[in-house]
């Protein structure tokens, strides 16, 4: 089995103790992860105000079956895959929300996050979160991303697929937010920020 997280230590002022946090090989000043554990501590904080009960996720349903938690309300069970704001190129300082990132394989060359079993992934956006059915962003995802041109930089990433250098089973596009919006096919309901 190829490791691919490192565990980490971490000081958690709300908590009163050091806990034990992951993190991916490849995210090697640890930016990626933090940026990840903003966004999933203001969608813990925005279910809790709606009255949702939420349970994070194991090891297991996060890296296999592609879920961060459940949000659970009036005896129904959703299971949530969160995506902070990404930036185009890990060359770029901030995160930008109108282009997504949509994982198909990732760098192990399994099914990425776009076939996992959540029921909706939660992407961030500057004012909201935007929690978008799956299935319906797969399904959609297939149809309008060109399979045939893989790009070699990021930049051309838009509808094409794109494999970073030395990651040879990944394979990953963008697509706008207005794909999503915009179609009839896919399912979506907004969260303000507080």
């Amino acid at each position: 089995m190829m490791l691919t997280y490192c565990l980490v230590t971490k000081f958690s002022a709300d908590k009163g103790a050091c806990y034990f946090t992951f993190q991916h090989k490849y995210d090697r000043s640890g930016k990626a992860k933090d940026i990840g554990d903003k966004a999933v501590v203001l969608i813990e904080k925005m279910a809790d105000i709606r009255s949702y009960k939420v349970t994070k996720a194991s090891k297991k349903e996060d890296c296999k079956d592609h879920f961060d938690y459940r949000f659970a309300k009036n005896g129904k069970e959703l299971k949530i895959e969160v995506k902070a704001m990404k930036r185009v190129s890990r060359s770029q300082d901030d995160g930008q929300d109108e282009w997504i990132w949509i994982e198909f394989k990732n760098v192990a060359g399994d099914l990425g996050w776009v076939y996992g079993k959540a029921d909706y992934v939660a992407f961030e956006l500057q004012d909201s979160f935007i929690f978008v059915d799956r299935k319906g962003l797969a399904k959609l995802s297939e149809k309008i991303v060109d399979f045939n041109d893989i790009v070699k930089s990021p930049f051309e990433a838009r509808r094409k697929c794109y494999r970073r250098k030395n990651r040879p089973d990944e394979l990953v596009a963008m697509i706008h937010i207005n794909d999503i919006v915009s179609s009839s096919e896919v399912k979506y309901h907004v969260w303000k920020k507080p």
